[in-house]
């Protein structure tokens, strides 16, 4: 999603681009996991099927510097809960205090090496991101670029009920600017094409439309953590979730996408319930 992004917005591709994807990229150990590769496919049909060979492609194009400062326009990178400082009698309050704030580089990266580049415009090397960083971004596409602040607290009252601060949701300022709007919707639009026709093709059979993104990151040590992102429904989006397994064997099918689909639906039960009560 970020290289997407990046990309798009360096003017270095459009979606109707074709790359030739032969399965083994031929540098920096990189190669595509379907076997023999996609063969001729464009930008929007790479990101439904996670085709790496595009992405690496895309990150021969773009700088180390481009992929850093997107990464932080979605809010990656940083720690995003929310918190509020200055409250009387109250030196700080962050619900979500211990957030790891995650990374895109290591500290000692050489920014220069495309071989770097290259292998975290894929997700893989140092790219470190908490599952609430990945709802969040799907959540900052939702909202044309705008990167919300999670909280797990809305009110806090006296004993009497009084309310002594709300904690409404706020934008975050990223530093790095945002997203525009047109490169958000159109992401939006590929995540729908995962599930209709890519990777998330099984959660086409869920209670709502889902739109989504897959992932898998490398452990080196013969495991991988499977990811998946999205939102639902399509229609009317009312939900982003990210689900995270990690230490899955290779070459097994995404349970992550699976717990996606089983999330959605017992959200969908849930809605539907309460739309007959009231």
């Amino acid at each position: 999603i970020v290289t997407a992004a990046a990309a798009l917005e360096a003017g270095q591709t459009d979606e109707e681009e074709v790359f030739e994807c032969k399965g083994d990229f031929g540098k920096y150990g990189l190669s595509c996991p379907v076997p023999g590769g996609h063969g001729r496919l464009t930008l929007r049909e790479g990101f439904a099927r996670s085709c790496n060979t595009v992405f690496a492609h895309l990150a021969e194009r773009v700088s180390s510097e481009d992929i850093l400062i997107m990464a932080g326009r979605l809010g990656l990178g940083q720690a995003i809960g929310w918190q509020a400082t200055g409250m009387p009698g109250i030196s700080a309050v962050q619900p979500l205090e211990h957030e790891n704030a995650g990374g895109i580089y290591a500290t000692d990266a050489d920014l220069q090496d495309e071989g770097v580049r290259v292998q975290t415009a894929i997700g893989q090397r140092d790219v470190m991101m908490t599952p609430l960083q990945a709802a969040n971004m799907v959540v900052t596409l939702l909202h044309e670029g705008q990167v919300l602040s999670p909280r797990l607290v809305s009110r806090v009252k006296y004993r009497d009920g009084s309310v002594l601060m709300e904690l409404e949701p706020h934008t975050m300022p990223t530093g790095q600017g945002k997203v525009r709007p047109e490169t958000a919707r159109q992401l939006l639009a590929w995540m729908q094409d995962t599930v209709d026709e890519g990777t998330g093709r099984s959660l086409r059979s869920a209670s709502w439309h889902l739109a989504g993104k897959s992932g898998t990151a490398q452990t080196g040590q013969g495991r991988n953590h499977q990811w998946f992102v999205g939102y639902g429904p399509v229609e009317y989006p009312k939900y982003a979730v990210a689900v995270l397994v990690k230490n899955r064997p290779e070459n097994v099918s995404n349970q992550a996408t699976r717990l996606f689909g089983q999330v959605m639906d017992l959200l969908a039960r849930s809605s539907s319930t309460a739309g007959r009560s009231s």
